[in-house]
């Protein structure tokens, strides 16, 4: 029994990927894995790991990853941030969900940054004008307009020093609440937040869910802010890039759709509404994630606040979480996670996908930090094909 099955550590040393690739093979059938006898982890089907390498597909993933850098897994970059490693994620070794419980967004801004310096509140003329006019528009298009503004009225942003663009996101941070509430509150965030949207007392949750969506490794967002971070932009600028590619409906958007799917369910029910969606070709946000087939800890930490909550909406929740893995058969993602914190918090319409990017924002400035000390200008190659 030993040697059929492979640690997730040995398989991804036989097949020369990263665990993240590992857990992809793993969703997409092509690796078992089965729990290990007397450990918490679960190991991999050596049989299936040799069958990979005799193919020769991974083998060949070196000429895979300049030909598909951007698609398949494949690890295109190097960095010190975060890792997923056997379904749980870590911030620079740190596991995310014990920091989701301990710890504040700016000490997890710390760990990740190395610099921390508290922002003020107040934002500058020129972005809360904008933000004034752009009162109307939902939480997200808001950050992502008024914080394009913001480089123009911070100079000290261009300072190419890693403690000057630390503070720059620093006073980022601090603005985000202020610009997705419309209301300029003290204190940390997730107390900014909870006052500006009129919820002092889900501030402990609003935290948790903050630090649980600080960063998530290589993610198109994530990946934009390194892009923009490397042509020499400012921390605020990349942030900015960033939270454009968020609001994408293959990304952050899914968080909206999965609050619109609990607006279904609390209307038709949860099987209902669920089996609506599949009988339109639609398919159902807030369940699956490739990197986590055994379910994503994040949304294991939310759902299980959001249903400790004890408000009238816990019952929906554990309802939509045990209906959507029954029909679709994938346990919930941090999409619903974040949809299920609004619900039970009562925030408003659009609040789960701006606490979605407050948070990441967090890991933005990390990425574009790390890029910026690189030095190194990111290029990918096209490989023409003829149309």
């Amino acid at each position: 029994m030993p040697n059929r099955l492979l640690s997730a550590t040995e398989a991804c040393l036989l097949l020369g990927i990263q665990a993240q690739t590992l857990y992809a093979y793993v969703a997409r059938g092509r690796i078992r894995s089965e729990p290990l006898p007397g450990k918490r982890t679960r190991g991999y089907v050596r049989e299936d790991v040799d069958h990979l390498l005799r193919r020769r597909d991974v083998r060949s993933a070196p000429v895979s990853a300049i030909q598909r850098p951007l698609d398949g897994g494949h690890a295109v970059l190097e960095s010190s941030l975060t890792e997923i490693l056997e379904g749980r994620l870590y911030y620079r070794g740190v596991d995310a969900i014990e920091l989701a419980e301990t710890s504040s967004i700016e000490e997890v801004a710390l760990l990740l940054w190395g610099h921390f310096a508290e922002g003020e509140a107040t934002l500058p003329p020129r972005a809360a004008a904008v933000n004034a006019l752009l009162a109307d528009l939902s939480p997200i298009d808001r950050l992502a307009a008024v914080v394009a503004t913001l480089a123009a009225d911070d100079p000290a942003a261009w300072d190419p020093r890693p403690a000057a663009g630390a503070a720059a996101a620093a006073r980022v941070l601090r603005w985000l609440p202020t610009i997705a509430t419309g209301s300029r509150q003290e204190g940390p965030v997730a107390t900014a937040l909870a006052a500006g949207w009129g919820r002092p007392a889900s501030a402990p949750l609003l935290s948790a869910a903050l630090v649980a969506c600080a960063d998530h490794e290589l993610n198109v967002s994530a990946f934009t802010a390194r892009c923009v971070a490397s042509a020499g932009a400012s921390v605020p600028d990349a942030i900015a890039a960033a939270l454009s590619a968020m609001k994408g409906t293959r990304h952050g958007g899914q968080t909206a759709l999965a609050e619109l799917l609990l607006d279904e369910a609390a209307t038709h029910g949860a099987r209902a509404a669920i089996s609506g969606r599949l009988r339109r070709g639609e398919t159902v946000p807030g369940f699956g994630d490739p990197l986590y087939p055994e379910g994503d800890p994040r949304a294991g930490l939310l759902l299980e606040r959001a249903v400790r909550s004890g408000t009238a909406a816990a019952g929906l929740i554990r309802e939509v979480a045990a209906a959507g893995q029954a029909i679709v058969g994938d346990p919930a993602n941090l999409d619903l996670g974040l949809a299920a914190v609004a619900r039970v918090a009562d925030l408003p319409p659009g609040s789960a996908l701006a606490l979605f990017a407050i948070g990441r924002s967090v890991g933005w400035a990390a990425h574009a930090l790390e890029q910026a000390s690189s030095g190194q200008l990111l290029r990918p190659r096209s490989r023409y094909v003829p149309g």
